[in-house]
């Protein structure tokens, strides 16, 4: 009878080792996903910080040229021109352009009397890109420009 119980004893320890070269396996394969799943998760988060300092430069670009009042007082009076800038080197971002466009349109100001002043529209266009990254953004601001009636 003791002979019986050594023989099962002897081959339970080999189905021990099947079963934890299973579970090792298994844990295996699920790091080597989230490996995976974690080398995404870093592209994804450089591609949206990339995206951000392109709409930032942008941004800063069209403002940079509202506050040059040559450029938007030049624009205003030859209407339907287009005045370049390239803020490229203000932002230290490549490719960051800007346009100033007058459309030619002269329109009542919002919130002001049509019979004491009208408005030239104005609208800046601002394009920024990353040179190595790929990443492009466009902005876009209308400006009103105040003409009082004589």
């Amino acid at each position: 009878m003791q002979q019986a119980n050594s023989i099962n004893h002897y081959k339970q320890q080999g189905i021990v080792l099947v079963i934890a070269l299973l579970i090792l396996m298994v844990m295996t394969v699920i790091g080597a996903s989230m490996l995976g799943s974690a080398t995404l998760k870093e592209r994804l988060a450089g591609n949206l910080q990339q995206k951000q300092v392109t709409f930032q430069a942008a941004d800063s670009c069209s403002n940079l040229v509202l506050q040059d009042s040559i450029l938007v007082n030049q624009a205003a009076l030859n209407i339907g021109t287009t005045v370049q800038n390239n803020c490229a080197a203000a932002l230290q971002v490549a490719n960051a352009t800007s346009s100033l466009l007058a459309t030619g349109t002269i329109r009542d100001c919002p919130g002001t009397d049509p019979s004491l002043a009208r408005c030239y529209q104005i609208i800046v266009t601002s394009d920024a890109a990353l040179g190595n990254g790929g990443a492009v953004s466009q902005t876009i601001q209308t400006v009103y420009r105040e003409i009082p009636n004589l």
